[in-house]
């Protein structure tokens, strides 16, 4: 079975390598992943031209403050066969506006994990669980 999702050209905050939020949704990925990616936090799907990068831009030069949720945890989501496994994040802007959820309508989050139509099994979510413990006084922050 051939997985066939389009989502167009994206738009991504990609999380910086020396970070340790990186750090930890690359092991998590080496765990757990059908798919290595450059961790990230999608903003835009199937865009179509360069406005929405320019309105990101400005929300950006504004100020934004990007961090993982705490106390860390995952959900997993599924979409036409694929399931991804999550972080929850908080974007805010100076006002302490969650900017994503404001300017896109879905809530922000980091997806560590790929699989193609096959959900992930109890021993792969109590390995996250493990890992996520490791690191439960990380440094949150996303630069």
């Amino acid at each position: 079975m051939s997985l066939n999702l389009d989502f167009g050209n994206c738009l991504w905050f990609i999380i910086p390598e020396n970070s340790q939020v990186y750090t930890l949704c690359k092991e998590l990925q080496d765990a757990v992943s059908d798919f290595q990616y450059s961790p990230h936090i999608t903003i835009e799907y199937d865009m179509s031209n360069n406005e929405p990068i320019e309105i990101w831009r400005k929300i950006i030069e504004n100020g934004i403050s990007l961090k993982l949720d705490h106390p860390i945890t995952f959900k997993e989501v599924s979409y036409k066969g694929l399931f991804n496994l999550e972080l929850p994040v908080i974007c805010s802007d100076n006002s302490g506006n969650d900017v994503i959820f404001k300017n896109t309508g879905w809530k922000p989050h980091i997806s560590f994990a790929y699989r193609s139509h096959k959900p992930f099994t109890s021993e792969e979510k109590i390995k996250v669980y493990k890992i996520l413990d490791k690191y439960h006084f990380i440094d949150s922050t996303i630069k």
